[in-house]
This record gives C-alpha cells, structure tokens and sequence, in this order.
C-alpha cells in the first residue's frame, strides 16, 4: 500500500480507515532474510489522516506472526506479532525540525507514504534478534551436547575442582 501525498490531501476531515491484509514475505526475502525466515500475511488495520500544516498521522494495528531462527536449537520459532503504529509524517525538514528531538516524527521519502514499509520497518524493531524457545526433553540433548541450567552448571564445575583440591592434601606445604 502506498499513497501520494496528493491522494491523502482528501482525508483531512475525515481519516482514511484501513482494513488490509499485505503480503511482506517478497520484501522480508530481499532485505531482512538473515532475521527472518518466514513471516504470514498481516492483517492491517487503522487509519491515516491529513492533519494542519501538511502533517500526516498513522494509526495502525498490525497483527500477524514471523519465524525467526532460537538462539538454542537454530530450529525457526513462531513469534506473534501484535503492533500498534502510532506514528506522524512531514513532508520537509524545516517541519520535521520544528518538533523536539525527544518527539518521534518522520520524514516523508518522494512525497509517498509506503505503508507496507513503515509496518515491516516496525516489524524489524520489535523482533528479537533471536527467539527463545520451550525446552523440553528433545531440544535440550543431542548427540555430543546438552543445555544445563546454571545451578547444573556450577554444580558440575564444583564437582570437577573436587578430586583437584583433595589431591593439595598430598603434597604438604613446606
């Protein structure tokens, strides 16, 4: 989806609604593969409205889910995804530096708002860079491998030093 600022001009008493579902999974591919191996349709609603001094606000929900690869098992894991996008555009820099840097507000790229790009770029943000997964008996084994908690850890380091420092008892100290 994406709008001239010509076409959203219209919407400046009453918002634009939104009730979409968009196909990312081209754009996922081309730019973010390394993060994401799979992502649904989202199902995007919402609105966008042409505000005073060529202003534009976005108000979207995003609801959809992406598999990214378990940081454990490297075996690709559902995340959920339940966005809401609550954000503002302006067409120029002069405008964009009359708000505070501490306001989130950005820059209208060619006079186009894409919003299959805001809603993916939104995506990217709140994904982890991996996901964890439930353990259970299966993805905690392998051959050669196990995951231990870290009180199974210290408790096995404690019992490696063990036999060590009783050998000290048969080497007296001069």
């Amino acid at each position: 989806m994406k709008f001239t600022i010509l076409e959203l001009q219209k919407y400046k008493n009453v918002p634009l609604e939104i009730n979409e579902v968009v196909d990312l999974s081209d754009r996922v591919k081309q730019n973010f593969s390394d993060r994401i191996s799979k992502i649904s349709p989202m199902k995007i609603n919402g609105q966008i409205q042409y505000k005073n001094n060529d202003r534009i606000k976005l108000n979207l929900n995003v609801y959809g889910s992406a598999f990214v690869q378990s940081r454990i098992t490297l075996k690709d894991v559902e995340y959920k995804i339940d966005l809401n996008i609550d954000e503002l555009y302006v067409q120029d820099e002069v405008s964009l530096n009359m708000f505070p840097l501490t306001e989130q507000v950005f820059l209208l790229e060619d006079n186009w708002l894409d919003i299959d790009d805001i809603v993916l770029q939104n995506i990217i943000v709140f994904l982890p860079l991996s996901a964890d997964e439930d353990l259970n008996e299966e993805n905690i084994k392998g051959e050669g491998w196990q995951i231990f908690s870290e009180d199974e850890y210290d408790l096995k380091i404690n019992e490696e030093k063990e036999p060590t420092q009783r050998m000290g008892d048969f080497f007296p100290e001069e």
